[in-house]
C-alpha cells in the first residue's frame, strides 16, 4: 500500500475526504487500493487515489538536455554523492562556501559542514572538530541541487522541468506528497528509493510558497539500480 502525505497550502482544516489532520497540521492518509470491483453506485464522492492524482498532472515539458546532470550516478557537474569535499572541489573547479552545523537532541549530537557552490550544488560532510571545514576523508551522503542550478540530463530533466517529466522518465515514485493550491492537488514531492532521487516543488517562479508544477530542487543519492 502506497502511503501519501497531502500537504495543504490552505488552512490545515481543509483535509480532503478520507484524510486525517495530523498533530503537525498536515493531512495524512492511505491511498485506496483498487480492488477491481465495480462502483457500488452509492453516489458518495470517492477520495482520489495516487493514480488519479498522477493522471491529472500536466503533460511533460522537458528542458533542453546538456548531460551535466546524471540522476543514475547522483552527480551534478561531476560532483557526485559519495565524493569527498576535495574531490567535489576538483570536479566543480572552485572551493565551496562551507558553514558549520551542530545538532543535539535527546543525547544525540551531530557536527557537520554544509558546503554550497555558486553553480547551485551543495553537499554536507562530517565536521567532528566543528571548525566549519569538512573532515578530510568523509564523503557526501547526497548531492543537493537548488533552483540556481541550470544543468540538465541528456533527456532534459532538471530544475524547472515539469514534475511529470520525472515520472515519465523514472517511473511511479515510491513516495509522493501533494499540496492543495486553490482547489487543485499539485504534486510537490516525489521520492524514488531505488533511483536515489528526491524531488520537490514548493515555490512558483516568483518565489512564493505555491507549487507550480515545475521542479525546484533535487537530492541525489546515487541509484541502487538502473532506470
Amino acid at each position: 500500500m502506497l502511503f501519501i502525505a497531502l500537504l495543504a497550502c490552505q488552512s490545515p482544516l481543509d483535509c480532503a475526504a478520507a484524510f486525517t489532520l495530523g498533530d503537525d497540521g498536515m493531512c495524512y492518509g492511505d491511498a485506496p487500493v483498487d480492488t477491481g470491483e465495480a462502483d457500488t453506485g452509492t453516489g458518495e464522492d470517492e477520495p482520489p487515489t495516487v493514480d488519479d492524482l498522477l493522471d491529472t498532472l500536466p503533460a511533460c515539458e522537458p528542458l533542453t538536455g546538456d548531460g551535466r546532470l546524471d540522476l543514475y550516478a547522483g552527480c551534478a557537474d561531476g560532483a557526485c554523492a559519495g565524493m569527498t569535499y576535495v574531490e567535489m572541489v576538483d570536479a566543480i573547479g572552485n572551493d565551496g562556501s562551507c558553514a558549520p552545523q551542530y545538532f543535539e537532541f535527546d543525547g544525540y549530537t551531530s557536527s557537520s559542514a554544509s558546503c554550497d557552490w555558486n553553480n547551485g550544488v551543495s553537499a554536507t560532510f562530517s565536521d567532528d572538530d566543528r571548525d566549519g571545514v569538512p573532515d578530510d576523508f568523509d564523503t557526501a551522503y547526497s548531492v543537493y541541487v537548488t533552483s540556481a542550478y541550470d544543468g540538465t540530463t541528456e533527456d532534459g530533466l532538471g530544475i524547472g522541468a515539469s514534475m511529470s517529466c520525472f515520472i515519465d522518465g523514472i517511473g511511479v515514485p515510491d513516495e509522493v506528497g501533494f499540496s492543495l493550491v486553490d482547489t487543485d492537488w499539485v504534486l510537490s514531492y516525489a521520492y524514488w528509493s531505488a533511483g536515489g532521487v528526491s524531488l520537490s516543488d514548493n515555490y512558483d517562479r516568483r518565489g512564493n510558497y505555491a507549487p507550480d508544477g515545475l521542479a525546484d530542487s533535487l537530492s541525489l543519492y546515487g541509484s541502487t539500480e538502473e532506470f
